[in-house]
């Protein structure tokens, strides 16, 4: 009877006005618990991220100066938003040529000139270079000539790839000569393995 109390008071009876039909409920279970996360993942993300950037916003970090505790939450915000991921990684990238100037962090002109600079348009540059190789298919014909040059074994295959990539750092950035051996690093590691299998 204590039992039944305490469910009629945590929750309205069903069935009727029975208690048996509280006590007849299946108990919640992980699986439920999983459905639940899943079904409103994109709605939690957002409500955390945006919540607790609030709260970030909302701490006195510096006293003299605001903004160091707005700048923080905007951080917070992008931080989230990119680990969680309810929106694109590109979309979250651009969220600060709107989110820096309502925060009154920087102004917007200064913030969209930060994105078009020499640096982002070498990283794009190369981006577009090694898109360009893979669709070619060009890294798999580089692959194939040094594997004949060097052979298959490691440690003449290590060696080449430091000659190309000391190279390639004299005239290029570490980061752009990166994204270039991509592809060409995944063909010649695909290549001696399959030459591994088949011999």
């Amino acid at each position: 009877q204590h039992q039944r109390a305490e469910l009629r008071w945590l929750c309205p009876p069903l069935q009727g006005g029975s208690a048996e039909g509280i006590e007849r409920m299946p108990p919640l279970s992980r699986q439920r618990i999983w459905a639940f996360l899943n079904t409103h993942f994109v709605m939690l993300s957002f409500a955390f991220s945006i919540l607790g950037s609030i709260a970030v916003s909302s701490a006195d970090l510096d006293p003299t100066n605001p903004q160091v505790s707005r700048c923080a939450g905007v951080a917070f915000l992008m931080a989230t938003l990119w680990m969680l991921t309810p929106i694109p990684i590109s979309a979250t990238a651009l969220l600060p040529l709107v989110v820096l100037p309502l925060a009154g962090v920087m102004d917007g002109r200064k913030v969209a000139a930060r994105y078009m600079n020499d640096t982002q348009f070498v990283f794009i540059g190369s981006f577009l270079l090694a898109v360009a190789i893979e669709e070619a298919y060009l890294h798999k014909r580089i692959a194939l000539k040094f594997l004949q040059l060097l052979g298959v074994r490691p440690k003449w295959v290590l060696i080449g790839f430091c000659a190309i990539t000391f190279v390639l750092s004299m005239c290029l950035s570490n980061t752009a000569t990166s994204i270039m051996l991509m592809p060409l690093g995944q063909a010649v590691a695909n290549k001696v393995t399959s030459s591994h299998d088949g011999g």
